[in-house]
Formats: structure tokens, C-alpha cells, sequence
């Protein structure tokens, strides 16, 4: 939406022969309009005032874990390492709009939809997996670093393998109150 100034005059004695008020949203520059009713809502009766004319441009609402890339009319996921709250957005020929980038060391997997979702990655033997600063689950992983906690998931083992990630069938198991978790991050669809 953009706002921009326009003058209208509202000399009672021209009204009668201006233009009705514009129903679709634009002010037109230097139109002089005859409702009436427009000028007595602002309490204004004679002289120059000043009317803001607004004019909507197509918006797009993008989902949490997605962004608007500049010069686009659709919404993509988010970029690996930022993250994306989502929004309304309106078109921008110059501007990217709804996504930031992890705070600095930070890392994060695409469509992440919040700050909370960058953290640190954490390499078990030759695979990855993404540990953030926000606890999903009870209980979870976390290791401490310069005295920032950071968690990955992890599901009781009778529920089933979980995958350090999708393109492994590795995984790290863990022995928690003499229950066996599976360790798994965000990588890894719920089942």
C-alpha cells in the first residue's frame, strides 16, 4: 500500500461542478470532488486540504518457512541458514521481504520459521544433524557451547528408527533414565 499527498480543494462554491468522490480507492491529483459528506466527516467546509490517496498494489501472504523473493509474485521456502516468519507482503522489484539470516555462527535448515530454529550443527561421524536453541521435545539432546544450550529431538527407540537424516540410515541412540531414545533433528519428518 503507498500513501502519497495530494491537494484537493473544497471551495463550497465549485463543489457543484467537480466529480462525485472516487470509490475505488484513488485520490485523484488535483480533483476537486462535490461529496459533501466527505468533507464534513474531515470537518472541513471551504479552502485547500490535504487528502491522502492510497492505491493497493497485489499483496501476497506467505507462510511461516517461506519468503518473497524480490521481483516475484510467489512465495519460495526459506534459504538454508535463515529463517522466515512469514507475512503479507507486497510486490518489490528491488526488495527480498520475510526472511533473515541466522544470528552470526548459527546455522538452520530450510523453511525455518524462526530464530529459535538456528543452532549449531553437530557432526556424527560422516552425517549432520542441526541442533537449535529452542527444546522441542521432552526430553531432548543438548549440548552446551559458550553457554548457549542446543537440542535436537528425540523419540523413545519402541516407536521406531529414527534417521540421523534423510539420507542415511544411521542413527545415534541414547540411554535416558533406562529408556532408549533416538536422537533426530528437523531434517527428519515426523512419523
Amino acid at each position: 500500500m503507498i500513501l502519497c499527498t495530494a491537494n484537493a480543494f473544497a471551495d463550497v462554491d465549485s463543489m457543484s461542478v467537480s466529480n462525485e468522490f472516487p470509490s475505488d480507492k484513488l485520490m485523484l491529483e488535483n480533483t476537486i470532488y462535490k461529496n459533501s459528506a466527505v468533507f464534513e466527516n474531515l470537518g472541513v467546509y471551504e479552502g485547500e486540504i490535504i487528502a491522502t490517496a492510497i492505491y493497493d498494489y497485489d499483496s501476497y501472504h506467505c507462510d511461516a518457512g517461506y519468503y518473497l523473493p524480490k521481483d516475484a509474485s510467489e512465495c519460495v521456502i526459506c534459504e538454508k541458514d535463515s529463517f522466515c516468519g512469514g507475512g503479507d507482503f507486497a510486490y518489490n522489484e528491488t526488495e527480498t521481504q520475510g526472511i533473515e539470516s541466522c544470528p552470526e555462527n548459527t546455522n538452520s535448515i530450510a523453511g525455518a520459521t524462526s530464530a529459535n530454529e538456528c543452532g549449531k550443527l553437530l557432526h556424527v561421524g560422516e552425517d549432520v544433524m542441526y541442533l537449535t536453541t529452542e527444546q522441542q521435545t521432552h526430553p531432548a539432546f543438548a549440548i552446551q557451547k559458550d553457554g548457549i544450550t542446543y537440542y535436537a529431538k528425540m523419540s523413545p527407540a519402541e516407536n521406531g528408527k529414527k534417521p540421523l537424516n534423510k539420507n542415511t540410515t544411521r542413527s545415534m541412540k541414547v540411554l535416558y533414565n533406562n529408556i532408549e531414545y533416538y536422537v533426530h533433528d528437523n531434517t527428519v519428518p515426523e512419523e
